[in-house]
């Protein structure tokens, strides 16, 4: 039966049969030919969904251990840093550069808002001694559900003349990104969000830019020294260290699964089941917490109801109706729901959880017609 949850969650999300069976075989000689191939074509494959030419290179680690990986290796003690935050995991980036002693400004923007272009644009104009070495950019809020302008931030970024240091956690697989056509110099990115593997490996996207710095860089590091994985790499293949090869398994059916599909078609079917869950939940007679214009396609954050326990409700929403949302983050918490839309989602996934967020709302007292949710995404599938 458990097969059969709507995990609507913004990862780790549900990660279908092939990846699971993928990710049962046999483990092999760490330093063999068939982890150097799996390697090779992992390298290959994820450099077509980053859409880059540049290097790619993966680690055993979150999503967190790359952002941390990205400040380490492009800049020193000291250096000063914009960080641009719109929510809960763009403060994380902050937090980290922080915590390893980086002179961090931190312009923070009003929940459930992009971060304000002429903002950037000012902040950067005003540096004229060009002190700011790296912006720090959260490309997809996942607290939020807000997707960020990074042509536009990464513009402004290179005509400066920082290096864009860039989260695409939960964006990588669910929204477009341009890493070369863009310019963008370090982009972050991890296995269990859009690209519906497990969680255990982080990855990364690296400009000519983003490698000058590193040479230049003066923190002391060992296992997050990214010129370690690039010798090992380019000469044999492989990592410098144990490589997670379950995690590897799945994330390269995950990859032949994208490609198979065909990556332009995977985007467009993230944008159709955003709009379509947007309209179930309007229907329902739910506020949205962000605009369509700058809406996320793979997470929504929802307005909660004043008069009901979103706690209690959604517990009830999981054990009766086998659909898992997940809770507000930070100054959200008591009031938002979120609904995760990334990797593994299609039509039947947004139906199967607009009926049962309207069957459980309505068992809490909440004003809503059975089936006007179902029908306004039907509606959408259909045009």
């Amino acid at each position: 039966m458990k097969e059969k949850r709507c995990m609507l969650l913004p990862g780790p999300v549900y990660t279908p049969e092939r990846i699971r069976n993928a990710m049962s075989k046999q483990m092999v000689e760490r330093r063999g030919e068939d982890i150097k191939q799996l390697s090779k074509e992992l390298i290959r494959d994820l450099k077509k969904v980053f859409k880059t030419e540049r290097d790619v290179l993966f680690f055993v680690a979150s999503g967190t251990g790359g952002m941390e990986l990205a400040l380490v290796n492009t800049l020193s003690p000291g250096d000063k840093v914009l960080a641009l935050s719109c929510g809960n995991f763009g403060d994380r980036f902050a937090d980290i550069a922080v915590a390893m002693g980086l002179n961090v400004v931190v312009e923070r923007f009003p929940s459930g808002k992009p971060v304000d272009i002429d903002c950037v644009r000012k902040i950067l104009q005003k540096d004229e001694e060009k002190d700011i070495k790296a912006v720090l950019i959260t490309h997809n809020e996942t607290s939020t559900g807000v997707v960020n302008d990074l042509e536009a931030i990464s513009q402004l970024t290179r005509e400066h003349g920082a290096l864009s240091l860039v989260d695409a956690v939960s964006s990588l697989g669910c929204v477009d990104i341009r890493t070369d056509e863009w310019g963008l110099d370090v982009v972050v990115s991890a296995s269990q969000k859009g690209l519906m593997s497990a969680p255990g490996i982080a990855m990364v996207s690296i400009s000519p830019k983003a490698w000058e710095a590193v040479e230049k860089s003066r923190y002391p590091k060992y296992y997050w020294d990214i010129r370690r994985f690039k010798k090992f790499n380019e000469e044999k293949s492989l990592t410098p260290y144990t490589p997670a090869m379950t995690a590897m398994y799945g994330l390269k059916e995950a990859l032949n699964m994208v490609l198979e599909e065909g990556y332009e078609n995977v985007l467009e079917r993230h944008r159709l089941i955003t709009k379509a869950l947007r309209a179930g939940l309007e229907a329902i007679g739910l506020e949205l917490l962000v605009d369509e214009a700058y809406a996320s396609p793979s997470v929504t954050a929802v307005k909660f109801p004043e008069t009901i326990d979103s706690t209690a409700w959604r517990k009830a929403l999981r054990n009766k109706y086998w659909v898992s949302t997940a809770g507000g983050l930070g100054d959200l918490i008591d009031t938002t729901f979120r609904i995760g839309h990334m990797g593994y989602i299609g039509r039947e996934d947004i139906i199967t959880g607009l009926s049962g967020i309207e069957l459980s709302l309505r068992e809490y007292g909440f004003p809503v017609e059975i089936g006007t949710g179902v029908a306004a995404a039907q509606k959408v599938f259909a045009e």
